[in-house]
């Protein structure tokens, strides 16, 4: 049940830990009152099916009893978006890449991952609403998470990496010695390579070629010039922690089964293949999908086939709302004024909520916790942008047709049906 065959191994759970932490979180929902989800998972998951009746013959105390120990491993992965903010103008992000308002700061990103390591987290995840490397909390943020003993992943489009005088700007030190930095704090590093032809990426990315520093590289014989950062990441951190990420549009699909998966074949790294998300920038746009035979070119090699991680991962923005995925927020799918306050990390009088309550006792979160069947996320941006009842923050208003409550509902009603992909013409 890994994401996909060339993840980093932190982020590639083992099936009897996925599957412990499921029960524990089955355990935690029955006790919450949310035996109805639980009902209709057990029996699509019918692995889960005799646990499922076990739990509904077990008393009172003995819930209680359980639930101790199920609470210190409910979580595997806490994943952090950190600043909005973006030193690149990618087409098809799926994020809308702003800094929001009143975003978290360092103590509270720390705070957040000090009770996420308390329910069992051991990653932190780190994606990004723009880019990672730019938030001011960036280094304290990674650096606790390494003294509590969490691995961290990191997503970045390694512009900061790549050039001395913009890091040193930033951070007062040079790019080689950010990139030590990280391999200390045992960081895993997804480095944006979007392309292996500098003015195609920078085409790509929405960038001047110059944003980058330019290196040259050899694999198994031939040259290529890549941003300065990814060989700095390749001469300073073990193979196994380094990798690019790439999301398979359909004006790359041919490069990456051709140039991209060889060189990373030749580099003995690793890879984050995904298709378009339909969500920030991208909501509701199709023009760059792949058809289904482009996408069956990459194979196992593709991220996101399916996604039980939504089970024991915890995501919260920059702004300190909590979702069950990183490319939708809660915010964005109820009209009600209350969701803001609802879904956020912080009480109104701005300290840290006990987040084990926040994530079991709502019951659109515990819903989402068990759609485990494919990608969540897609999911749920394709039927919004099909059906045209709301848009995410930042999408263009020719997705909106006002706001519906209780969308989640409809969602489940209507089966949550994702659109399936064109055939190749």
């Amino acid at each position: 049940m890994t994401e996909h065959g060339n993840a980093f191994a932190s982020q590639s759970f083992p099936p009897d830990a996925e599957g412990r932490v499921i029960r524990h979180n089955m355990l935690i929902d029955f006790a919450f009152g949310h035996r109805r989800i639980l009902r209709d998972f057990a029996r699509e998951h019918t692995d889960f099916a005799s646990y499922f009746r076990a739990m509904q013959s077990l008393t009172i105390e003995d819930v209680a009893s359980e639930l101790e120990v199920a609470k210190k491993d409910s979580l595997l992965m806490t994943v952090l978006m950190l600043t909005g903010q973006c030193d690149a103008n990618c087409a098809i992000c799926y994020t809308d890449r702003k800094a929001r308002f009143s975003g978290l700061q360092a103590d509270e990103f720390c705070a957040v991952l000090d009770q996420t390591y308390a329910l069992g987290s051991r990653l932190l995840y780190i994606p990004g609403e723009g880019e990672p490397t730019l938030d001011d909390s960036f280094w304290i943020v990674v650096e606790h998470a390494h003294s509590l003993g969490m691995e961290t992943v990191l997503f970045t489009n390694g512009i900061l990496l790549s050039k001395d005088a913009a890091v040193f700007r930033k951070w007062r030190m040079t790019a080689e010695e950010a990139v030590l930095r990280l391999a200390s704090c045992s960081v895993s590093v997804y480095h944006k390579l979007w392309s292996v032809y500098p003015e195609k990426l920078a085409r790509l990315m929405g960038i001047k070629l110059d944003v980058y520093d330019w290196a040259a590289i050899a694999v198994n014989g031939r040259r290529y010039t890549v941003p300065r950062g990814l060989r700095l990441l390749l001469e300073n951190m073990p193979r196994n922690r380094v990798g690019i990420q790439v999301v398979a549009g359909k004006a790359s699909i041919v490069e990456i089964s051709e140039k991209l998966i060889p060189l990373v074949q030749g580099l003995g790294i690793k890879s984050y293949i995904e298709p378009p998300l339909h969500s920030g920038r991208n909501f509701g746009v199709r023009s760059q999908d792949p058809c289904a035979e482009e996408l069956g070119l990459l194979g196992s090699w593709l991220a996101r086939s399916a996604c039980p991680r939504i089970v024991y991962e915890i995501v919260v923005h920059n702004d300190g709302i909590i979702s069950p995925g990183m490319a939708f927020r809660p915010t964005d799918l109820f009209s009600d004024p209350e969701a803001k306050g609802r879904y956020s990390v912080r009480n109104s009088d701005g300290s840290l909520r006990d987040i084990f309550s926040l994530i079991h006792e709502d019951p659109f979160l515990a819903w989402c916790r068990y759609q485990i069947s494919g990608c969540l996320c897609q999911q749920i941006n394709d039927w919004l942008a099909s059906h045209q009842a709301t848009r995410p923050e930042g999408a263009s208003a020719q997705h909106s047709a006002g706001p519906v409550p209780d969308l989640f509902g409809a969602f489940a009603r209507d089966g949550g049906r994702q659109a399936e992909r064109a055939p190749c013409q």
